[in-house]
């Protein structure tokens, strides 16, 4: 029995990773069409599709970036536009196989020299855990007509306060004690 809700649990879980690869995936699609279009995929791939997550954690890189990267690679295969293989122009089983992460790999090397794509991750995932990384409350116009002065102050304020607070967590040596993976701070 518990078995089976564990079971049950994880496939619900891994249904959900496949649906954030999969909008993400007919977003990268919408850009490159332009027309309307329905993807159609069956369960397990959309399932498999869960390994471009995996990827984009591994490699600490966007899964936009993982997407558009082996896309772009597999279309322009000249044996690939041979045979019609929908929509996507390439098998699910292509797209998720070894050998498209150690090309992933290369092209990550060749875009991002010195590891650049490292420092964006440790930025980004930073923000993250601070919650600096969404903007919060309704938007506000930078100056009020009313009281320019008063608005350019408050502006400088939120600025000040926000520079702060990244400035205290990046020199916390809590933060930088605590381990898990993924730890930003290390």
């Amino acid at each position: 029995m518990k078995n089976e809700l564990l079971v049950k649990k994880e496939l619900r879980e891994m249904r959900k990773g496949g649906r954030i690869v999969y909008k993400a995936l007919v977003k990268f699609l919408w850009t490159e069409i332009k027309n309307d279009f329905t993807l159609y995929m069956k369960p397990s791939d959309r399932i498999r599709l869960n390994i471009f997550l995996v990827w984009s954690d591994r490699h600490k890189v966007p899964l936009s970036y993982v997407i558009q990267t082996l896309m772009r690679f597999w279309r322009s295969r000249p044996f690939m536009r041979r045979k019609r293989k929908g929509l996507l122009g390439v098998t699910v089983a292509s797209l998720t196989s070894q050998k498209t992460e150690i090309i992933l790999a290369q092209q990550i090397e060749k875009d991002f020299p010195g590891q650049e794509h490292i420092a964006q991750w440790r930025q980004r995932e930073r923000l993250r855990l601070l919650g600096l990384d969404a903007p919060r409350g309704r938007a506000k116009s930078l100056i009020d007509v009313n009281a320019p002065d008063e608005s350019c102050i408050m502006f400088s304020n939120r600025v000040e306060r926000r520079r702060t607070k990244l400035d205290n967590a990046a020199g916390s040596e809590s933060r930088k004690r605590r381990r898990w993976r993924g730890n930003p701070w290390m």
